[in-house]
């Protein structure tokens, strides 16, 4: 037997012309962790891998994301407060969030921001939705054994969905008109550090009151705390057959795969826990529950998500005023992970018309999701950009096909009943998981910040803490105006521990002196620059798409289009892949 590891040629720099795939090299030459070979790209922007490469890759990312697709649908249904239909509408709303997800993949790597990105459904959202079903006239009483009326729980959807597409015009409107670039320029790390922390301890009572349901949960998280933190670079020998000869090639398995590997292996300790019946029949680690198993006998092999499919969308202004915070937070949150993304693609940083498009997209694919139900908002996933820097593949065509796989699971009914069987207690854990990359991502923020001064450490220190007491004092001292509106309003919006925090840490830090903009941790090269800089990168369009604005050239004044210099140079040296 012959030890072979096939990749693609990672010494090669030059740009590859429109449609052309890289060959494949050992890189056993690469052992070295500090060699440069090992920090280059397999693949680039426009890079288009060999097709079976390239679908084991966009496989590799539906399994990444599937911890937030899977998790919010399980607390929105919650939130609903559908008894005994939870299970169903639960199944509805995993179908719905896959499809979303993938429309708004491939919309935003064709015209969005290019680059190997992947959207999904944002915890941002949650809190609002869970101040929401914590006023006094919305709290759910009836458990999942509980019958509820359809016209009961139903409105409840029909606010949420309602709220959530008109608070997602508002990040449309800030693409659209440019707004995004001043922003930018104002939300330093300072801001998303103290906003992303919090939005990380809101979830704290949800992981809790998860995870404290069955043992299993303690399993769920860690098993993905092995396999992404001790077993990351582990290579595990795999045996294929090529040109009649059985080769061996060295796979990072649990490091590509861990979600995937971590939910089988504790589903399948599930599974046998069941079929034992080890665990009593009403154990929250079951996965035979009649709900979970007649959805899953009844649910149709196929099924389209549509606007409107569980009524007509209405509003309610303080869960409004909660999204548009939400919408804000995962703006910011967006903008430090496409700096992020870039660096790792080996790209320059965004210019200014790709950074309002990508918000255009962002905005229609929350709208989207708030048409088909979904409760959620959409943003962009920082475990996948992580990923992008694990695997070194920035191939925004292998992130199309994620797309397109999701959009295929999400119409697959049956995928959503079968993976609405998955327990509580190991959603629990996925969402612990899931909630401290986040927590993570939001401190490295701090990378380039002066913490030697008082005045960063003042800024953080007030935020956190009164982002924490002030949503406190609220939830236990309501606001009563006498204005019902009114009252939802503020209790919603003082109640959302992400924007009490982040505003107070936007104010401070744009107000108080003392501090240079390096100090304060901006660094403007990475944010987004003056349109009219000519470089051939991966935020160019296909050669056809520049031709039209070339000739139709009045579109190139819209903030979210490249100016005319810009197409004119990039025309002729754009990597050009759809």
């Amino acid at each position: 037997m012959k030890v072979q590891t096939t990749l693609p040629d990672p010494f090669k720099s030059e740009k590859v012309p429109p449609g052309n795939v890289r060959s494949s090299v050992d890189m056993s030459a690469c052992s070295e962790p500090d060699n440069d070979c090992a920090r280059k790209l397999h693949f680039r922007a426009g890079d288009v891998p060999q097709w079976k490469q390239a679908i084991l890759l966009a496989f590799q990312q539906t399994m990444i994301c599937i911890s937030g697709v899977l998790v919010l649908p399980y607390l929105v249904s919650e939130i609903a407060c559908a008894g005994v239909h939870t299970i169903a509408l639960r199944v509805k709303l995993i179908s719905a969030t896959f499809v979303v997800t993938g429309i708004t993949t491939v919309l935003q790597t064709v015209f969005g921001l290019r680059l190997a990105i992947l959207q999904g459904p944002s915890f941002a959202f949650l809190p609002p939705l869970y101040a929401f079903a914590n006023l006094p006239e919305m709290r759910c009483k009836a458990t999942m054994n509980d019958y509820v009326p359809y016209e009961q729980y139903s409105s409840r959807i029909e606010s949420i969905q309602g709220s959530l597409a008109v608070a997602a015009v508002l990040l449309i409107v800030l693409g659209s008109t440019g707004l995004i670039g001043t922003m930018a320029r104002h939300v330093g790390p300072l801001t998303i550090c103290p906003l992303l922390t919090l939005l990380c301890l809101g979830n704290v009572p949800v992981i809790l009151e998860k995870a404290s349901l069955h043992w299993i949960s303690l399993v769920q998280f860690g098993l993905l705390m092995l396999f992404v933190m001790y077993l990351a670079e582990t290579t595990v020998p795999i045996p294929y057959i090529s040109e009649r000869r059985i080769k061996i090639a060295k796979y990072r398995l649990f490091g590509l795969f861990p979600y995937l590997l971590s939910i089988l292996i504790a589903y399948g300790v599930c599974l046998v826990l069941t079929l034992a019946d080890l665990i009593p029949a009403d154990s929250p680690a079951r996965i035979d529950k009649e709900q979970s198993m007649n959805n899953l006998r009844e649910s149709p092999w196929f099924q389209v998500p549509y606007p409107g499919q569980f009524g007509v969308p209405s509003i309610n202004l303080g869960l409004l005023l909660g999204m548009l915070a939400s919408c804000v937070a995962c703006t910011i949150e967006s903008l430090g992970a496409y700096g992020i993304l870039a660096k790792v693609s080996n790209e320059k940083p965004p210019p200014s018309s790709s950074l309002n498009r990508a918000i255009v997209i962002e905005g229609i694919g929350s709208v989207i999701a708030g048409f088909l139900g979904v409760g959620v908002g959409i943003t962009t996933y920082s475990e996948n950009v992580a990923a992008v820097s694990i695997t070194r593949v920035a191939s925004r065509f292998t992130m199309q096909l994620a797309g397109g796989i999701l959009i295929c699971l999400g119409i697959f009914t049956k995928v959503g009943a079968v993976m609405a069987t998955i327990p509580d207690p190991m959603v629990g854990g996925m969402l612990a998981m899931g909630v401290c990359m986040i927590a993570g991502v939001g401190f490295g923020n701090l990378e380039f910040v002066d913490i030697k001064l008082s005045r960063n450490l003042t800024i953080m220190g007030t935020s956190v803490i009164l982002g924490m007491v002030i949503p406190d004092y609220f939830t236990e001292h309501p606001v009563a105006t006498g204005n019902l509106h009114i009252d939802q309003m503020l209790n919603i919006l003082l109640t959302i521990r992400m924007f009490v925090g982040g505003l107070i840490a936007f104010f401070l830090d744009n107000t108080i002196g003392g501090a240079t903009r390096e100090q304060r941790g901006f660094r403007d090269e990475y944010t987004s620059k003056d349109d009219n800089e000519v470089e051939a990168d991966g935020y160019a369009f296909p050669e056809r798409i520049n031709s039209f604005l070339i000739k139709n050239h009045g579109l190139c004044k819209f903030p979210f289009m490249p100016s005319m210099k810009r197409l004119q140079a990039t025309s002729t040296t754009s990597l050009g892949s759809a």
